[in-house]
């Protein structure tokens, strides 16, 4: 280190590491066959949840894959995904209720912190606090009032 006059006050070394990505392990992880990215949301009908995960790089250092299930802050559980004969992991999950819950996927591996590659948001049904009106019947009630509006001004 120099001060702004040239004067030498020592030296200092400092030691950093960074991952390596093409040594890390990926994926694709799959909820009741639909794609799931780190931020993609998906509606669903059934409680009951298919997990899976298929490795595309490096799939020999995957040491586990989990699930975790949150709605809102609250984990509500950790899903383990079973390695299968083919490689992919796979898993099933049953939703506690009614809700939004997050999704989040997370591969583990021999070469450090686990990775997360998912954050799904998952709403299963719908508010059991009153009724809530869908993107069809809005467009229903639009055409009706078009339909009104033309009628009479005829």
């Amino acid at each position: 280190m120099k001060d702004s006059a040239g004067v030498n006050y020592g030296t200092q070394t400092m030691t950093t590491y960074g991952a390596t990505p093409l040594t890390q392990p990926d994926g694709t992880f799959s909820v009741n066959g639909q794609v799931a990215t780190q931020t993609s949301g998906i509606v669903i009908l059934n409680p009951t949840l298919t997990l899976t995960f298929v490795p595309s790089k490096s799939a020999d250092k995957i040491t586990g894959v989990t699930v975790a299930v949150l709605k809102g802050s609250t984990t509500q559980s950790t899903v383990t995904l079973v390695k299968q004969s083919d490689g992919s992991y796979l898993a099933s999950y049953t939703l506690p209720g009614y809700g939004s819950y997050t999704l989040n996927g997370y591969i583990a591996w021999s070469g450090g912190t686990p990775l997360q590659k998912m954050s799904l948001v998952a709403t299963y049904g719908e508010s059991v606090t009153g009724y809530q009106i869908g993107i069809n019947q809005i467009i229903g009630i639009i055409s009706l009032a078009a339909g009104i509006f033309l009628a009479v001004k005829k």
